[in-house]
């Protein structure tokens, strides 16, 4: 079967498909996929290539729109396979009624399928912190390059877009992988696209549909938002308010004195009381993960602590981890029936984060929403107005689960249902570590980065994160790109500035690489490096959360913090290199009403010139000014141009 497009500029110019040996390809002006086979691998890992189908139903709703279905038979089951078919777009669509249900299952759309080699790959990671967005241009590649996402974009020539994704709310979670390798000169990309079933005692099963779309866009900033194949829904998002939380700065050694004091100095401070509005209580006020009492640093209880800072003018905010179950918890000795099980249906500690390990509760037993529910709605009752619930992707990856009839992308969604039933409009809701693909079912925000410490290794590795999920802020989610960072070596007057070890938790008896988990500090930037750091928080147009201790910042950090949280929301900014780079450096941010920012960003070493011609955006030749330096910015002939000593920016505000 082979289909050719009928318009008069087709991108799409050829599909195929062998119903014989299984292998389809599509084939476009830029870019082609070839040697693509519906494969399955079960049971004891054999694979196979599902062959032999037959067409059952071809509908044409016009010459641009063509519909085919098929179906064939396996030893494993009966599989039926359709391809929606237009000028720019291949939906491909299966579903199985299997002879039996397998413990482990894995169905390919394709696996190392090859394809026309791009400029540049961004490869946007399923959640974190399981993986890494990659920005990938293909210059760069020396030799292997791996890659695991949910949504990936090959790009070449700048404006000309090979998008493969999938639909939000997926029963089953699917995956895209490829690798490129650099041999003899030469590249080669190769391409997967799969959905895995571990466990799952259904024999009806429908995988999330992939859409294959090639498409040829301007560099400018008007350029579709490439999400997500379904239609991004427009929500109301709640206001961005921004917030302090205790977490970067004191990690496990919060305790109930420091929260007070640094929320008397943001009440007392004539700036950040204006804009900080959220006190949020990170990991370490409770007394155990999975018993949710506050410990012995915490001394007066947390809803007292929720009263002292609602009369202080503050919504308080706590942070929970409500899948995970340390040893010494009650639920682990007496109610672990609750708990998921490994594969010899014993419960084991399944969870594991900077050697703090823990069982997983178990999202298909009842038992478990009633606990969560309990937990949430006595919080909320106590005046918490902000939940921040952590660690949400390890549910998600258990081995065995009470029900293995629901499939798991299901468990995410059924938590948070449980939850908001239990806050009942009390409190808004934060997901951190979440599978992106879950969409929204009932957070306000997502996290959409890694821990973003106060150092430049940590925040040049999360940038593309960051950046490359702008087109969901305010219409899947808000986006939080985790901590708007002040302290640094220049900005804080702090003699225990880096005094914290975190990584001297993976020293072993036997050694190891001691000397770097001795001197991992948390604090190392520059001001220059903070700049980046905190117009990253700004352009992103998400939440801003300040977590250093407050009081110790100098003018400098002070400066910072005051200017982050007093900024101007805007909407996320566009990445304009976002595909042409491995890290963007220049972006464009929209002031709706008001005007627009620019930011360049010089992620080298050395100095660096930026030049970018307004014009060509539509942007206006009008007065601007450093949003850092508060100085005038002058635009001669139209074109913006700044030079940058290394780790540093340049954030230019326009107001009309």
């Amino acid at each position: 079967m082979k289909e050719k497009s009928n318009t008069q500029y087709p991108l799409l110019t050829e599909f195929s498909f062998n119903e014989k040996n299984g292998i389809f390809s599509l084939y476009t002006a830029d870019f082609a996929l070839y040697d693509a086979a519906i494969e399955i691998r079960c049971g004891n890992n054999r694979t196979f290539v599902l062959k032999n189908w037959k067409l059952i139903c071809r509908e044409n709703e016009n010459e641009e729109n063509i519909l085919l279905e098929y179906e064939t038979i396996h030893s494993s089951g009966k599989y039926f396979l359709s391809f929606s078919v237009t000028e720019n777009e291949v939906d491909i669509s299966l579903s199985v009624k299997l002879k039996k249900a397998f413990k482990n299952l894995e169905i390919s759309y394709f696996r190392d399928a090859k394809t026309i080699l791009p400029d540049h790959i961004l490869a946007r990671a399923m959640n974190l912190p399981g993986g890494k967005t990659k920005s990938i241009p293909l210059s760069g590649v020396k030799k292997v390059e791996n890659f695991s996402a949910f949504d990936l974009i090959l790009t070449r020539e700048k404006d000309k877009q090979f998008h493969l994704s999938y639909p939000m709310n997926p029963e089953h979670f699917p995956r895209l992988e490829g690798t490129v390798k650099k041999q003899g000169g030469k590249h080669f990309l190769t391409l997967s696209a799969f959905t895995s079933l571990h466990n799952f005692s259904g024999k009806n099963i429908t995988l999330p549909p992939l859409s294959l779309h090639v498409c040829s866009i301007k560099e400018n900033p008007s350029f579709p938002e490439f999400s997500c194949k379904d239609p991004l829904a427009e929500k109301d998002i709640p206001s961005t308010k921004c917030a302090w939380n205790s977490w970067d700065y004191y990690r496990w050694t919060v305790t109930e004195e420091e929260v007070m004091k640094n929320a008397d100095f943001i009440a007392s401070d004539p700036v950040l009381s204006k804009h900080v509005k959220r006190i949020i209580i990170d990991d370490g006020w409770q007394y155990a993960y999975g018993e949710w009492v506050h410990n012995g640093l915490f001394p007066s209880g947390m809803e007292k602590i929720a009263s002292s800072l609602t009369k202080m003018g503050f919504e308080p905010g706590l942070w929970i981890a409500p899948g995970i179950v340390e040893c010494v918890a009650k639920i682990a000795q007496t109610k672990y029936d609750m708990l998921a099980k490994a594969e010899d249906g014993v419960p084991a500690m399944m969870f594991n984060c900077m050697e703090r390990r823990g069982f997983i509760l178990d999202p298909t037993n009842e038992d478990a929403h009633k606990f969560w529910y309990s937990l949430f709605e006595r919080y909320a009752a106590m005046g918490y107005k902000y939940f921040k619930l952590d660690f949400l992707a390890s549910m998600t990856q258990i081995p065995l689960a009470k029900d293995m009839t629901i499939p798991r992308g299901k468990y995410i969604p059924m938590l948070f249902d449980t939850v908001n039933k239990a806050v009942n409009g009390r409190a808004e809701l934060m997901a951190c570590g979440y599978p992106y693909l879950s969409g929204n079912p009932g957070a306000e925000a997502v996290r959409v980065g890694h821990d973003i410490h106060a150092k430049w290794d940590c925040i040049k590795a999360n940038a593309a994160d960051i950046v490359s999920l702008y087109p969901f802020n305010g219409k899947r989610w808000l986006n939080d790109p985790d901590f708007a960072l002040c302290r640094g070596v220049e900005t804080s007057d702090d003699p225990e500035l880096n005094s914290l070890r975190p990584c001297l938790v993976y020293n072993k008896k036997e050694g190891g690489n001691i000397a770097a988990h001795q001197e991992y500090c948390l604090a190392t930037s520059t001001e220059n490096e903070l700049e980046v750091l905190l117009s990253l928080v700004l352009v992103s147009a998400g939440i801003r959360t300040l977590s250093d201790n407050l009081p110790l910042l100098n003018a400098s950090g002070l400066r910072l913090a005051r200017k982050t949280v007093s900024a101007v929301q805007g909407l996320a900014a566009v990445p304009l290199d976002l595909f042409t780079s491995a890290l963007p450096s220049y972006y464009l941010q929209r002031l709706p009403g008001r005007g627009f920012r620019i930011l360049f960003i010089n992620w080298t070493e050395e100095e660096k010139e930026f030049s970018l011609d307004l014009s060509h955006y539509g942007l206006p030749d009008i007065k601007g000014k450093d949003f850092w330096k508060e100085i005038p910015v002058k635009i001669p002939k139209g074109i913006l141009q700044k030079i940058l000593p290394p780790r540093s920016c340049f954030l230019a505000e326009f107001v009309f």
